[in-house]
């Protein structure tokens, strides 16, 4: 494994933990739902960085990840069987949420600035 993806790994690590700390261990509103959700989109933009490496491609997994959620976000105003389903479970809820905040969208882009920020300094290194 090169350099680049171990240091990534680690980075992908500390950032779930921050994420579920955010999520579960506060019983603070804005730190479970908006916090929670730039460690989310960084979390992502990490996965992709490991997963494509290359300076070029920062920018554009940003922007994806940050697309991606989005529309996620959006697809919380709908709650057709399948995704009824999916939130059922706590990996559902986490990963597709459970209801939509117009709120939650400057922490996505909040989140993919800090993740494409993360993601450039690995790539200079």
């Amino acid at each position: 494994m090169t350099p680049f993806r171990k240091k990534t790994a680690l980075l992908i690590v500390l950032v779930t933990v921050m994420g579920l700390a955010s999520k579960f261990a506060f019983h603070n509103h804005y730190l479970n739902n908006y916090l929670a959700g730039v460690w989310y989109v960084v979390f992502w933009i990490l996965v992709g960085g490991w997963l494509f490496p290359g300076r070029r491609r920062a920018g554009t997994i940003a922007l994806t990840v940050f697309l991606a959620t989005s529309v996620l976000e959006c697809l919380q105003l709908v709650n057709p069987p399948p995704l009824a389903w999916a939130r059922s479970f706590l990996l559902g809820k986490i990963l597709l949420g459970t209801s939509f905040a117009w709120w939650d969208f400057p922490h996505y882009l909040l989140g993919a600035a800090v993740g494409y920020g993360l993601l450039v300094g690995l790539q200079r290194r």
